[in-house]
């Protein structure tokens, strides 16, 4: 890798130089287009207004699973903490 990646779309067009066929010629002009809109949307935009209540996050109840592995129960924590 010649230089880093800083945002989705570095990451993106390093994925699609690595693996061609994530990016088909015949598709190219349509995925491009749509991958450029997506990334036109605000966060905010598609965040819940303050005092808004948001959807239940339900990784406190997922926690008190048994047998979960390590890695699941930190994304569970992560998640929670959001």
């Amino acid at each position: 890798m010649g230089k880093p990646l800083n945002g989705s779309k570095d990451v993106c067009d390093w994925l699609c130089e690595q693996y061609p066929k994530l990016l088909p010629a015949q598709h190219k002009d349509s995925i491009e287009g749509l991958l450029a809109e997506m990334r036109g949307f605000h966060v905010m935009a598609v965040s819940f207004p303050k005092g808004a209540s948001a959807p239940p996050n339900v990784a406190e109840e997922m926690l008190k699973t048994d047998g979960l592995s390590p890695s699941y129960r930190k994304a569970l924590e992560v998640k929670r903490d959001l």
